[in-house]
């Protein structure tokens, strides 16, 4: 199936499924999870996952990943089977059929730009009660559009995780290659996510560390995965 056909087969699955959706969180991200293999499945190009055992089962977890573009949360998604939600650009919001999804899961819409110290505060608690039931992160803060360098961690994301002593799970998408529209693209050749092995914060020092510090951490062992291929 071709890079459009994927695309229009997408919203025509939003669009169906969206009267499923309800109150309950789990049920409606049971539905994203379908919606997300059903996609990747259909890009008939092999999917390669390794250590998908190193999600805990249980809360709260935090999986941090490189960020390529918008189709990485449809491929994590699709292989992740308990409930997690994300963070993501507030941009998003603006679509309309896909914002009911998005809030359907609890996702987290973060203004990128702001200066309001105020509502910092706010995302930064909706990111601590949102990792208790596990949450998805792109410490870049934006897409790198199949750039193969990945930027600096952004350490917001990072003060939540070392204040709970989360679980976090590094982890690294790569496309051998693509086909694009725009900025939507797919795979058009073997895809492969790595799970790399947990860590929480406590256990990286006897001493107490800071987000920006933990931040650093976590982007080397992100790079590690990337180097791994």
């Amino acid at each position: 199936m071709n890079s459009l056909n994927l695309l229009i087969s997408l919203i025509s699955d939003l669009i169906k499924n969206e009267k499923n959706l309800n109150e309950d969180k789990y049920n409606n991200y049971k539905i994203c999870h379908d919606i997300c293999k059903k996609l990747v499945q259909n890009t008939n190009v092999p999917l390669i996952v390794n250590g998908v055992e190193n999600i805990p089962e249980e809360n709260p977890v935090l999986i941090i990943s490189n960020h390529t573009s918008f189709y990485d949360i449809f491929v994590l998604v699709s292989i992740i089977e308990r409930y997690i939600t994300f963070a993501a650009a507030k941009e998003l919001n603006k679509y309309p059929i896909l914002n009911k999804y998005i809030t359907s899961i609890d996702c987290i819409l973060i203004d990128r730009n702001t200066e309001d110290l105020k509502l910092m505060k706010e995302q930064l608690t909706y990111m601590q009660n949102a990792v208790k039931n596990g949450l998805i992160l792109f410490p870049e803060g934006e897409c790198s559009y199949m750039s193969d360098d990945i930027k600096e961690f952004k350490k917001g994301g990072f003060i939540t995780a070392n204040k709970e002593d989360v679980t976090i799970v590094p982890t690294y998408i790569h496309y051998s290659s693509v086909k694009k529209i725009g900025k939507w693209f797919v795979p058009n050749d073997e895809m492969k996510v790595i799970f790399g092995k947990s860590f929480k914060p406590s256990e990286i020092s006897e001493n107490k560390i800071n987000a920006k510090f933990l931040s650093e951490y976590s982007r080397e062992r992100v790079l590690e995965l990337k180097r791994s291929i």
